[in-house]
């Protein structure tokens, strides 16, 4: 009988170790579907990150000033800090002095420097015959505050 005792025993074991794997590998299975949306919800985040960027952006810039081109990388060191680097032109120094003080006001925008600014021509369009005006060439840097 004890035998029999031990088999039974063994078998409930057996049994309930059976039955743990199961609920393991459900909760394995419940916490990649999370991980999944997780992603999702931050590449959501993301792109509303950048359109507030961009919103911020058209609320700061002023009319004689412009920017054509924007490129941001991620900082490795914090997930919540992304550079930003903007080129642009502005017809004035005056200008684009108002939108670096406007940009470095805006919490968003953090340690805001301008990497260069040099006086340039630049071709109103090929339809005016090369037509030319004078005007100020920058790039910017910042940190966008993410977090």
């Amino acid at each position: 009988m004890s035998e029999k005792s031990d088999f039974n025993s063994l078998q409930n074991t057996h049994n309930h170790l059976g039955l743990k794997i199961k609920e393991i590998v459900k909760i394995k299975q419940e916490l990649e579907k999370l991980d999944q949306q997780q992603t999702i919800l931050r590449d959501i985040i993301r792109g509303s990150i950048c359109s507030q960027v961009l919103w911020k952006l058209a609320e700061i810039i002023n009319e004689n000033t412009w920017v054509i081109s924007l490129s941001t990388n991620n900082n490795r060191e914090s997930e919540k800090n992304a550079n930003i680097k903007l080129n642009g032109y502005s017809f004035s120094n005056e200008e684009l002095g108002n939108f670096l003080s406007r940009l470095s006001d805006e919490s968003t925008f953090n340690n805001v420097r301008l990497i260069f600014a040099q006086e340039s021509m630049l071709s109103l369009s090929k339809q005016n015959d090369g037509d030319v005006i004078k005007v100020i060439q920058f790039e910017i840097e910042c940190e966008l505050l993410t977090g």
